[in-house]
């Protein structure tokens, strides 16, 4: 039997690591893999394992950043003394941030997205409620912006199958409606 070039051997090793460590395949078929091609010896790559434990507390502190966002949104908004602009200019970060953890986290199928889908949503929410709030048009402009974000939960919701989402659009309509009207 002839014998896989060292190099290549290495390259199949890591990405099977890869797979391992991302949960792109069952841990089971990956450790089969790695028996097969380290011929039973079981050395697995030492940087695949080794970073591991560095992803996980990684994607933790990223959460834990995420929902850190929002309480410190509202500590800008209600409870500083700075501009409107820098206000907004970081109510605007931190929905982008939320919005490129989305992407990040549907990249790689992760279930953290859905932290990031509601810490987005919410941090859009409070924006534009800020927004109307600060353009002293009519109370009624306030209870506009929360039936919009409302309806756009309802929307993508269904349209994305994210049914939290869409269940929380439609109990915030009936609790602004029966506001509005009582």
């Amino acid at each position: 039997m002839k014998r896989m070039d060292p190099n290549r051997k290495k390259i199949v090793l890591d990405e099977i690591a890869y797979w391992k460590t991302h949960q792109l395949i069952p841990s089971e078929y990956c450790d089969f893999l790695l028996a097969l091609y380290t011929e039973g010896t079981g050395e697995e790559p030492s940087l695949a394992d080794s970073s591991a434990p560095i992803n996980k507390w990684l994607s933790t502190l990223h959460v834990i950043i995420l929902l850190v966002m929002l309480p410190i949104s509202f500590l800008v908004i209600y409870f500083t003394e700075i501009s409107i602009s820098l206000q907004l200019t970081l109510l605007v970060l931190f929905i982008g941030a939320a919005l490129g953890s989305i992407f990040y986290y549907k990249r790689y199928h992760s279930y953290y997205i859905h932290i990031a889908i509601v810490v987005f949503f919410l941090l859009l929410l409070l924006t534009s409620v800020y927004i109307a709030k600060i353009s002293e048009m009519s109370p009624f402009v306030i209870q506009g912006a929360i039936i919009v974000n409302c309806l756009g939960w309802i929307g993508i919701g269904f349209w994305k199958r994210v049914y939290y989402l869409a269940a929380s659009g439609i109990i915030g309509l009936i609790l602004g409606t029966i506001y509005i009207f009582f």
